[in-house]
C-alpha cells in the first residue's frame, strides 16, 4: 500500500466535493491546474482510487487517525 497515494486519493475526494464534479479524474485535473503543478499520482493508481472511495464512503483513514493532510507529495 502506498500510503501517500492513498491519502492523496482522500484529499482528491474533498476536492471533488468542493468543485461539485464528483469525479476523481476531474478533481486531479482541477488540483493540478489550481496549483500549477503536475499531480503526483493519476486516477488509475489503485491506492489513490481506494483512498477516494474510502473518503467518499466516510471511512476514516487507517493511516492518519488525527485527520492530518500530507504537506507535500
Amino acid at each position: 500500500m502506498d500510503i501517500r497515494a492513498y491519502e492523496f486519493g482522500r484529499e482528491m475526494q474533498a476536492w471533488s466535493e468542493l468543485l461539485g464534479e464528483g469525479s476523481l479524474n476531474k478533481a486531479i485535473e482541477e488540483y493540478s491546474n489550481g496549483l500549477g503543478i503536475n499531480a503526483p499520482y493519476n486516477a488509475s493508481n489503485d491506492c489513490v482510487k481506494r483512498g477516494y472511495v474510502d473518503a467518499e464512503a466516510g471511512i476514516d483513514s487507517p493511516y492518519h487517525q488525527e485527520r492530518k493532510s500530507w504537506d507535500s507529495f
